[in-house]
């Protein structure tokens, strides 16, 4: 099940359902590429799942691309494989002239549980999305995600059909 890429409510719009299975197996890759204030990173995940009628597949995937307006750049710890918290070059105090860190981004995600078997849905959805980062312990984010789903379930929301729009904030205190 997925909902769309907001955390607000609690409707998903694709969905499988329940079902019995035998096995599952799951396959993920997952790969970032940074060069100064740009980052491009992606994820695929591809689920099979073996029933007594015969295997279903399931896929997910994103690609995300993002910039540091003000020059910032996202540390990556490499023995780790994390990127790190983003320290802004010139924090934001208040009554001084703007500071802080500004990023801007753009996102495609799907996740595709159609399947023979058991229709659960297709859903994709672009996202464009600013993050003023003030200080290293505070962000203010604002996005907007637009998408369709195509979706023939059992519940009230995983038959929905049609495009979505959302817009919304979030400001985050890191202590």
């Amino acid at each position: 099940a997925s909902p769309p890429e907001s955390r607000l409510y609690d409707v998903e719009y694709v969905d499988t359902g329940d079902f019995e299975a035998d096995s599952a197996s799951t396959f993920n890759f997952e790969g970032a590429w940074k060069d100064g204030s740009w980052l491009l990173q992606g994820e695929y995940t591809r689920n099979f799942v073996r029933t007594g009628s015969g295997e279903r597949t399931y896929s997910a995937r994103y690609v995300q691309l993002s910039y540091f307006i003000t020059g910032e750049s996202r540390p990556y710890n490499r023995s780790s494989g994390t990127f790190g918290k983003l320290i802004p070059g010139r924090p934001y105090h208040w009554g001084d002239e703007p500071g802080g860190a500004l990023e801007v981004a753009l996102r495609f995600s799907a996740i595709d549980l159609r399947n023979q078997d058991n229709p659960g849905g297709l859903q994709e959805d672009i996202t464009l999305g600013a993050t003023w980062y003030p200080r290293e312990n505070i962000r203010v984010m604002l996005n907007y995600v637009t998408g369709h789903v195509d979706a023939i379930g059992d519940t009230l929301g995983s038959r929905a059909k049609g495009r979505f729009n959302i817009v919304q904030t979030r400001v985050s205190f890191e202590f």
